[in-house]
């Protein structure tokens, strides 16, 4: 299995993102972490079901504009099964491996060869010190338990600790929201009521709530740009926020959203950016206006990227 981002020296075509390392031999499934069930030594880890083999576990670090494993080859594709440096299962041959609601990961055992054998079983495995008064609430909100939930009671689980959660929050959000008929029922509604669009702008703009939870309201925010446009307008105020991470999500969601009025601020955002912003909002300039960038600009940007300064990646180049 190839991780992407340090180009190879062939000729190929600059719009790829060729491979930063290799892992395993035999990729089966993969999954990330979400964030609960498993000890903490694992979080911001992806896990491959390599088959046969067993369950590799890895995680990666921004490296100017991509990222880099942050193991040696050794760790990534070791198959000795008494070195267990970077595995969490050994002697299986699996066939996938996920995250079940019932906290822990999961992992489908094809138990041995190539042909069908009738055999089969599954694995799981999660931290001893899950806590099952925890487990139960938890299984409780991914199993309908949200749709029970208000709207004020839905913002603050954005911050939740499991990232399936967190999203499910979204999603119930942006399933909340009703356009007003007018612009005197949106007076008398929100005098009343906190609608589903007045908590994901709270959520959005309020700059002492957890960062995760932001990025979970700008994502639903943008979910609602197709339906209400006005929603379009108040990710534009967020491209002024002091969190660079803030405003390019919310630059993200905007251009994904064909939002207008995004470019006038990229020459001020772009003076001075780090590797991985000025690679974002090229990216953003592009898909704003199908423009290209030329050779000697996509080298200029990329000459700290800390890998070839040739490769334009996703960016369209002219040369």
């Amino acid at each position: 299995m190839s991780i992407f981002g340090k180009p190879g020296e062939t000729n190929e075509g600059n719009y790829l993102i060729p491979p930063i390392a290799y892992v395993g031999h035999g990729p089966a499934g993969f999954v990330f972490y979400p964030g609960t069930g498993m000890p903490d030594m694992f979080k911001d880890h992806f896990f491959l079901a390599d088959f046969p083999g067993g369950i590799r576990y890895f995680k990666v670090a921004p490296y100017g504009a991509s990222f880099q494993i942050q193991h040696d080859q050794e760790y990534l594709e070791d198959n000795r099964p008494d070195h267990m440096n970077g595995k969490l299962l050994w002697g299986l041959s699996p066939v996938d491996v996920t995250f079940g609601p019932k906290p822990g990961i999961y992992v489908a055992d094809w138990i041995q060869g190539w042909e069908k054998t009738g055999k089969g079983r599954i694995f799981r495995v999660s931290s001893a010190e899950n806590n099952s008064t925890e487990d139960n609430a938890f299984n409780a909100l991914l199993d309908g338990g949200l749709k029970k939930l208000s709207i004020k009671e839905l913002g603050p689980i954005l911050s939740h600790p499991d990232m399936r959660v967190r999203q499910e929050a979204q999603f119930e959000l942006v399933r909340r929201y009703e356009p007003p008929t007018s612009s005197v029922v949106k007076v008398l509604s929100g005098a009343f009521n906190v609608s589903a669009l007045d908590e994901l702008t709270r959520v959005a703009q309020d700059r002492k709530q957890d960062q995760t939870a932001r990025l979970h309201a700008i994502w639903g925010l943008g979910q609602l740009v197709p339906e209400y446009r006005d929603t379009a307008e108040i990710l534009k105020g967020l491209l002024y926020d002091s969190e660079p991470e803030i405003v390019s999500q919310s630059a993200r969601v905007l251009a994904d959203r064909g939002g207008r009025g995004l470019l006038q601020r990229l020459p001020e955002i772009d003076a001075g950016s780090k590797p991985a912003d000025t690679f974002f909002w090229d990216q953003v300039a592009v898909e704003n206006s199908g423009s290209r960038i030329s050779r000697s600009a996509a080298q200029r940007r990329y000459q700290n990227i800390g890998q070839s300064q040739t490769k334009c990646t996703r960016i369209q180049c002219a040369f």
